[in-house]
């Protein structure tokens, strides 16, 4: 095995770790927004932070570093190419929505059912509304039409 492949093997793997994360934080998500159970919003949102913790970070760290590596290790390729250049782009933007806003977003509803658990209350439409907001929807949709177009441009290349 030479670098390349290894580079290539490693690479594909953090882009794994990403793209199983994000589509487990959707699935929570699409379930902890159809129900208003505290206890079921609270497990989903908790999920999907340790499914950024364990996964999502992980893995879009890991595929960018050795993308990176692999852009300079192989001759044929540059930073310079428009499907390179683009995907840069769209893992700067999805690291930003989803750190700057996905992941506390779901912190403050974990915290929000822990403080109604605490409370006794079962069932909360209030907490449903508050972790099911337009804004956050679009967002998650956006990140998901991202990760598309991640695997598009890493399998078609378009232009080299």
């Amino acid at each position: 095995m030479d670098t390349r492949e290894l580079l290539l093997i490693v690479h594909i793997v953090g882009a794994l770790l990403l793209a199983g994360g994000s589509l487990t934080a959707m699935a929570l998500g699409i379930y902890a927004g159809a129900g208003t159970s505290t206890h079921s919003i609270r497990f989903a949102t908790d999920l999907q932070i340790k499914a950024d913790r364990t996964m999502i970070t992980p893995g879009a760290v890991i595929a960018i570093i050795f993308g990176m590596l692999l852009v300079l290790e192989v001759d044929h390729i540059d930073f310079s190419e428009a499907w390179i250049s683009a995907a840069l782009v769209f893992w700067i933007i999805a690291g930003g929505l989803s750190s700057a806003i996905l992941t506390p977003h779901a912190k403050r509803i974990r915290d929000h059912a822990d403080r109604l658990i605490a409370e006794g209350v079962a069932e909360s439409v209030e907490l449903q509304s508050a972790f099911a907001t337009p804004k956050v929807k679009a967002i998650g949709i956006a990140l998901n039409l991202l990760l598309v177009a991640f695997v598009y441009l890493m399998v078609a290349r378009p232009g080299a």
